[in-house]
């Protein structure tokens, strides 16, 4: 979002003050300066480390995904007392690389459905994380030169866990498998 979003806002804004030749231009750009500031407003609340010592990692995700109120994208958490136990670490870790594949899927896929679920394994030995689009996976958004999947790779890897991301005609599949 801060580079999709607001470093083009700014590039945007730059380039517009560069030409600005009377007062109903600089208005404009004043205009543009404020949407981005209330833009950056916005990410920063969603940068917020969630309180895993009141809630536990389902009940954040639930949370947010409720709060996205976007009717396309649904959620469910396999019911479990390991949810209570997972460490802040792995919680916070999980919930990141959660926000980020429900982020590339409603920027990038043209889904008409986003699933997101939470389980455990049967012996509770690990959970997993899947988010899945029906829409297009468009090719921009598996760049390597891009950040998200490399942050959430890294991610998965400081808390002993592995990505799987399966891209086809149905649509995008992420798969997070991580240690309980």
């Amino acid at each position: 979002e801060l580079h999709d979003g607001v470093a083009n806002g700014l590039l945007g804004v730059t380039l517009k003050l560069q030409g600005v030749r009377n007062p109903d231009e600089m208005r404009a750009v004043l205009k543009d300066i404020e949407s981005l500031r209330n833009e950056v407003r916005t990410l920063s609340h969603g940068l917020m480390p969630p309180e895993f010592t009141k809630h536990n990692l389902a009940e954040i995700l639930d949370f947010y995904v409720d709060g996205l109120k976007e009717p396309k994208v649904t959620y469910s958490a396999g019911d479990s007392d390991v949810w209570d136990s997972l460490s802040e670490d792995v919680s916070l870790e999980v919930f990141r690389i959660a926000q980020e594949c429900i982020s590339n899927a409603l920027t990038h896929s043209n889904a008409d459905s986003i699933k997101v679920r939470l389980a455990i394994a049967a012996d509770n030995s690990a959970g997993t994380l899947i988010v899945e689009d029906n829409g297009t996976a468009v090719e921009s958004a598996f760049n390597t030169h891009g950040i998200g999947i490399r942050v959430m790779q890294e991610r998965a890897k400081a808390i002993g866990g592995s990505i799987d991301i399966q891209k086809n005609t149905n649509g995008t599949s992420v798969s997070l498998r991580f240690p309980v």
